[in-house]
């Protein structure tokens, strides 16, 4: 379709050089519509028509039921029809409504509508019946759109001769006047544009919409038309290249009764500035981590200085180190930003805090859960916080028939045949959970048990897991969790321990716990009576195979002295470097000949004295010789050398226990 504004200055020209009066075009223009496609709810519209003698006739006033027609003070040339200025009427101007396929047709507040027989109707209020809607379609045999009533009848806006315009059927289309709308042409001007000069520096960006100002809403395109080898434009940003100076053309879209325009701007290219500093000058809002978060630069502000003292922000083309997970000895973020080869390096300060699982966890089930975040009113599939093994997580676990999960700012709402399942940290397990309301009758959980008035829920062996599955609604505003960790002890009956949290192994009796005291060939275990440890303290586990639950406590008192030690990822392999195992001499520590270093989090011991190269070291456990104390390499049988106990060579054995040849030799 031709632009509106093409095609009315072209209209123009042709009646100035036909003679046409000054008149015809001094006051508005309408363009016959040709197709559906010409359509739309933004403009303005006149039904009319053009006789054998191109004589336009236009839909006037509703009379008697009748569109008046309107010949005077119209003029037509080819698809436009004009009404000059000094016309005594006006033809009546419509819009159009879009509804479902079809269209409302309204003037003012007024919409025409289909009355009976060839009679129009009109509403005030937005018609609903099949009356006040119209099907408009373009009839290729008569060359004109025909405005055709949605009812049990078709019915099509035609002149009956000279007299008025009316709804008749299609079967008059051949003798009564054939009516089409045509549109309004609006007039349009130009827009008033301002286009500053500008600068740039080499290397540096500059947003040529800062420089452009238009009273039209069109878009704008840039491009150089001069000096295209000192920059280079990307959309409206501008990129220095090399010293000169670059001549830019914007260009602004046609838009309402805008014309489209161009203008030019002259942008100087500087020589490039010099990199001096950056600041952070805005800090990032997050500045407190957990041991494993990435650095978040959401909120931070890099600042840049250059050799002229102007500053620029240059935050998203920073990088940072560390990039990947923060350790708990990360204190500061270095900030790097590299321009023209020179780098400039900020600092911010972070704090790196090691998750501590609290002893009793109280959740409140609304907006956020412990770790936990859900998307929308009703919580569908599964809510939980994937990633972080050492948080509790909450799934919701769609199953029922009715609304699933709401959540308010004060509780969460579960509703029959849903399930509400707590995951609690790796290693360990819950053991009791007190709910602050009570879950509805018929409550079913799939491990431990419920008191009476389901308010409390305990499981002494403990669950890793545990869900709730009410049969009919129930409202939980908050619980409170209490952990265990869950230790296990082989067949070897011992084990290394440790807990990023006080436990209490009190309730088990079948536990004995120790600390260890390195006495230079020996080692002698100290039994803990209390069986409470503190967090992140090494220990040894005795029992039978099987795993035993230690209560998560708020805290427990220092054990002292302890020779047992926590890797922390580079203890590398040396000659007092010992593991616990049960090898070929039963279970105690065996120098560790693993290659690389011990990974994160492993316990071991580190020998006092080295000098013996003893390949193992047993203990002492209450005074009672549960193992070899020191064994050298292996004897060769016959050579009859005695070693006492702590490894040390004895030249005249009395009564006791030795090892002769590599074997255990008792002297009555």
């Amino acid at each position: 379709m031709v632009k509106q504004n093409l095609l009315t200055k072209l209209l123009l020209l042709f009646a100035l050089i036909v003679g046409s009066v000054s008149s015809v075009w001094a006051d508005d223009n309408y363009s016959q519509v040709t197709s559906v496609a010409d359509l739309d709810t933004e403009a303005t519209y006149i039904i009319g028509d053009v006789d054998n003698n191109n004589t336009a006739r236009a839909f006037g006033a509703i009379s008697n039921n009748r569109g008046t027609i309107i010949t005077t003070g119209l003029s037509v040339s080819g698809t436009i029809i004009s009404v000059a200025s000094e016309a005594t009427n006006k033809p009546l101007e419509f819009t159009l409504t879009k509804s479902g396929e079809n269209y409302l047709i309204s003037y003012g507040s007024t919409y025409l509508t289909y009355n009976s027989g060839t009679n129009f109707g009109t509403s005030s209020t937005s018609p609903t019946a099949n009356s006040g809607k119209w099907a408009i379609a373009y009839n290729d045999t008569y060359k004109c759109l025909l405005i055709n009533n949605v009812g049990t009848t078709s019915r099509y806006i035609l002149r009956n001769g000279t007299s008025a315009y009316g709804p008749y059927s299609n079967t008059n289309l051949s003798s009564y006047g054939k009516a089409t709308l045509y549109k309004k042409i609006a007039t349009t001007t130009d827009p008033t544009i301002t286009f500053n000069n500008g600068s740039v520096n080499v290397g540096k960006n500059l947003d040529l919409n800062t420089l452009f100002t238009s009273n039209s809403a069109g878009s704008v395109t840039y491009s150089i038309t001069e000096g295209d080898s000192y920059a280079s434009i990307v959309g409206s940003t501008l990129t220095g290249v090399a010293v000169g100076s670059v001549t830019v053309q914007a260009t602004q879209a046609a838009a309402g009764t805008y014309n489209t325009k161009s203008v030019t701007a002259t942008i100087t290219v500087n020589a490039a500035l010099t990199l001096t500093s950056i600041a952070i000058t805005s800090a990032p809002t997050k500045t407190t981590y957990t041991v494993g978060d990435l650095f978040d630069s959401t909120g931070m502000v890099v600042t840049a200085t250059y050799s002229d003292d102007s500053t620029d922000d240059v935050t998203e083309f920073c990088t940072w180190s560390p990039n990947g997970a923060l350790a708990i000895s990360t204190t500061e973020i270095t900030i790097i930003y590299t321009e023209n080869s020179v780098t400039k390096t900020a600092t911010q300060v972070i704090t790196v805090m090691d998750y501590q699982q609290s002893p009793q966890v109280k959740i409140s089930l609304n907006n956020a859960f412990f770790g936990t975040s859900y998307t929308g009113a009703d919580a569908k599939g599964s809510g939980s916080h994937s990633g972080e093994s050492n948080r509790i997580t909450v799934n919701f676990i769609s199953g029922g028939d009715k609304n699933n999960f709401y959540i308010s700012n004060t509780e969460i709402r579960a509703y029959s045949g849903n399930t509400l399942e707590f995951v609690a940290p790796s290693g360990y397990k819950f053991t009791k959970m007190e709910f602050a309301s009570a879950w509805a009758t018929g409550i079913t959980v799939d491990e431990g048990s419920l008191n009476n008035n389901r308010t409390i829920w305990t499981n002494d062996k403990g669950s890793s897991a545990v869900a709730f599955t009410p049969t009919s609604r129930s409202d939980i505003t908050t619980v409170t969790i209490y952990l265990a960790a869950s230790a296990t002890v082989t067949t070897a009956e011992y084990a290394t321990y440790k807990s990023d949290n006080a436990l209490d192994f009190s309730a088990n009796e079948g536990i004995t716990v120790y600390t260890a005291t390195d006495n230079g060939a020996s080692v002698t275990l100290n039994e803990v009576t209390s069986k409470k440890v503190p967090a992140n303290t090494p220990v040894i586990l005795k029992g039978a195979a099987g795993s035993y639950l230690g209560a998560v406590i708020a805290s427990a008192d220092d054990l002292g002295a302890n020779d047992l030690h926590i890797s922390d990822g580079t203890t590398a392999k040396g000659d007092d470097i010992y593991v616990l195992a049960n090898k070929s001499n039963g279970v105690g520590f065996y120098k560790w000949a693993g290659d690389g270093s011990l990974s994160a989090g492993k316990i071991y011991l580190k020998a006092k004295d080295t000098s013996t190269g003893a390949p193992f070291l047993g203990f002492d456990a209450d005074g009672e010789t549960t193992g070899i104390s020191s064994l050298t390499p292996a004897l060769s049988q016959g050579e009859g050398v005695y070693y006492d106990l702590s490894g040390r060579r004895v030249a005249q054995p009395t009564k006791g226990l030795y090892i002769v040849n590599g074997k255990k030799v008792v002297i009555k």
